[in-house]
């Protein structure tokens, strides 16, 4: 089976080149375009430790998931001398839970299994629906890779881009086809879109591209997921900007000869570690750390569930003599 279809290389805008880039663990593993972009995770298991319920985390560094984990629920299974899941007297099930910052768009799956083979035909992807109903995905595509001394390597894939539903957490579900199966090598791709949070409020004011900046927030709303990144476009070419913080918001019209509006009032933290240049983008992009958000006294601040904080971008520019602006407020209420 060729996964080499115009659907699949049309999702990707092209980029997605679906030719097989041999991994040292796999005789014929695939490598999706997107792997190593910055809205995709990647993770691999190769030594498991866990043979029951137990999770087992990806060991490969080049992993970049920090939750994928891989648990296996059925009884009487070991773990090899080689580090592999098997049970020799039973069928193993499989789970692999995973979550990613953005709405999920595209999975590949990649297991390598010993003995006998999985059972193909019964891989399952499933979420939790905002009315708390399990939705249940199979596969879009299926190819067995390689099939040699004893091992088989298959490929499963996913396309979410036409699921109404935002998936932010979902639930791989695999097994055998009979026991005596041994469950050696798993590779995860998956790919995201943005997942944007927070309210914009006040008004930016036009800067010299004749459109205001504006600012957005990417990413979890939980405090303890620690997983944001503020975005501010529509900004001057070459310029220099950073971000501003604060629990009470305001409208201060022109501050210091700006010629925008300040969105925040009382006390005010600057990013000062963010401080960045529009280049040719005209886009500054900052990733928060919520467990240090800079405050003008006391040292930094612990974002708590619960808490809501307001951001806004504050940039240089020349319309047409040297100036600043600010973009909109934005306000996050986080989890």
């Amino acid at each position: 089976m060729q996964l080499l279809s115009n659907r699949v290389t049309l999702g990707l805008g092209g980029l997605l080149l679906l030719s097989g880039v041999s991994n040292a663990l796999f005789d014929n593993a695939f490598t999706p375009g997107f792997r190593g972009s910055a809205s995709s995770e990647f993770s691999q298991w190769e030594n498991f430790t866990e043979a029951l319920a137990a999770p087992n985390l990806p060991d490969d560094p080049a992993s970049t998931s920090d939750d994928a984990s891989i648990a296996q629920l059925t009884p009487g299974a070991i773990i090899t001398s080689t580090m592999n899941i098997y049970n020799p007297g039973a069928t193993s099930v499989f789970v692999l839970a995973d979550t990613v910052p953005g709405d999920l768009t595209e999975v590949y799956l990649q297991t390598r299994t010993l003995g006998n083979p999985p059972n193909v035909t019964d891989v399952t992807l499933e979420y939790v629906d905002t009315g708390g109903l399990v939705q249940v995905l199979g596969y879009n595509q299926q190819e067995l890779r390689s099939s040699a001394g004893g091992a088989q390597e298959q490929l499963y894939y996913w396309d979410l881009t036409g699921v109404a539903d935002v998936v932010n957490s979902y639930t791989l579900h695999f097994e055998a086809s009979a026991p005596n199966m041994s469950l050696d090598t798993v590779q995860l791709d998956t790919r995201f879109g943005d997942n944007f949070v927070g309210i914009p409020y006040c008004t930016a004011v036009d800067n010299s591209t004749g459109v205001p900046g504006q600012l957005a927030a990417i990413g979890s709303s939980s405090a303890a997921a620690n997983n944001l990144v503020l975005r501010a476009t529509n900004l001057p070419l070459n310029q220099f900007g950073y971000f501003l913080n604060g629990p009470v918001q305001g409208t201060v019209g022109s501050p210091g000869g700006s010629q925008g509006n300040l969105c925040l009032i009382g006390d005010i933290g600057r990013h000062l570690s963010l401080l960045g240049n529009t280049g040719t983008s005209g886009q500054l992009e900052g990733v928060l750390d919520l467990t240090q958000l800079p405050r003008p006294t006391g040292g930094p601040a612990a974002v708590m569930a619960g808490e809501t904080w307001n951001f806004q971008c504050w940039y240089r520019d020349a319309n047409p003599a040297a100036t600043s602006n600010f973009t909109q407020g934005l306000e996050i209420t986080f989890e």
